[in-house]
């Protein structure tokens, strides 16, 4: 025999509470704090990833087909979580769900495969071995997601919602906001049309994100909805912009409104000029419009000039039309 070799060494405050090897390449670690999932290298080494919390702590785990099930003594009801080994998201955690369940709060302590059925049992100190029924179903179950949002924090209207389901009892589908508020949007059954999309119509304002919950009620005991997917369909929600397009004239000399003439030779092309930085620079500039009192801060997104006079000695002044096609900041 050889001398032990440390593999990985655990974050100060967490100890280990059970290891099981699955697949020959990775290993579940259940802590006192929840559980992780690790990476053996080819060396034995492994390279563990992100804590899945649990409260109390893992005591037990068992690996089923892509799946490793582990013990969750979590304070609403307490049970077995599900993790796929064949998902891992951007953040390097696999993706997990709640399992089976018992009602109240247990202290669960094992898991085990029943055999080649397919089917789990485990044991909760308080009540004994529970045993995974076939075919009897629960009342309902959900599926809440994430927060939406498009990897921007921009504001978006939240508008329609496409979902794909196997619906044998009632699937009712609810929207969450960020701050948790829930609006139910429809509940569809065996005689819902699901081609058309459905309307959100609550929240009906901007949202920087939103969530959903799908609630699975089932038919019988033995038969309930099949959930397969959705997909969001949003708009931009934030301020809309506006384009104005503006002629000015643009003359070596000009009258004001007052009938008085202004301007100087190379007065025009030396306007001309600097609009032209002004538009290649992308300044914020402020549009006035002096008779109706209005303003707002725009950029130059294209501009034009017709030239009109020629100039000359004993032509008229140069210059011409200037045309600017600006747009709001906001």
């Amino acid at each position: 025999m050889t001398g032990a070799t440390e593999v990985a060494q655990l974050p100060t405050g967490e100890y280990p509470l059970c290891i099981r090897s699955y697949l020959g390449t990775k290993m579940g670690i259940g802590t006192t704090l929840g559980f992780r999932v690790a990476e053996i290298d080819a060396a034995g080494s492994l390279a563990y990833g992100p804590l899945i919390p649990s409260d109390g702590g893992v005591n037990d785990m068992v690996g089923q087909d892509r799946f490793i099930y582990y013990t969750d003594p979590a304070q609403g009801n307490s049970g077995l979580v599900r993790v796929d080994l064949s998902v891992l998201n951007p953040s390097g955690r696999y993706a997990y769900a709640n399992d089976l369940r018992l009602t109240g709060h247990f202290q669960i302590d094992s898991v085990a495969n029943i055999g080649q059925t397919g089917l789990l049992a485990f044991g909760a100190s308080q009540v004994g071995v529970m045993f995974q029924d076939e075919t009897d179903l629960v009342d309902d179950g959900y599926l809440l997601t994430a927060q939406t949002r498009y990897n921007t924090l921009w504001p978006k209207l939240f508008k329609r919602l496409s979902v794909r389901a196997q619906i044998v009892g009632h699937l009712v589908v609810t929207t969450v906001d960020k701050a948790g508020n829930e609006v139910t949007v429809a509940t569809l059954d065996d005689n819902s049309d699901l081609d058309p999309d459905l309307v959100i119509n609550a929240p009906d304002s901007p949202q920087e994100s939103l969530g959903l919950r799908f609630t699975l009620e089932q038919d019988t005991a033995t038969t309930g909805p099949v959930f397969r997917g959705y997909q969001f369909k949003a708009l931009p929600g934030g301020p809309r912009q506006y384009s104005y397009v503006m002629p000015l004239l643009c003359f070596d000399s000009e009258k004001d409104g007052q009938g008085g003439v202004m301007g100087n030779k190379g007065y025009g092309s030396e306007r001309l000029v600097a609009v032209q930085e002004l538009a290649k620079q992308g300044t914020v500039v402020l549009f006035e419009d002096l008779g109706s009192g209005f303003s707002v801060l725009v950029t130059i997104e294209e501009l034009s000039f017709e030239q009109i006079s020629p100039g000359g000695m004993t032509q008229s002044p140069w210059g011409g039309i200037l045309t600017l096609n600006m747009r709001t900041l906001d």
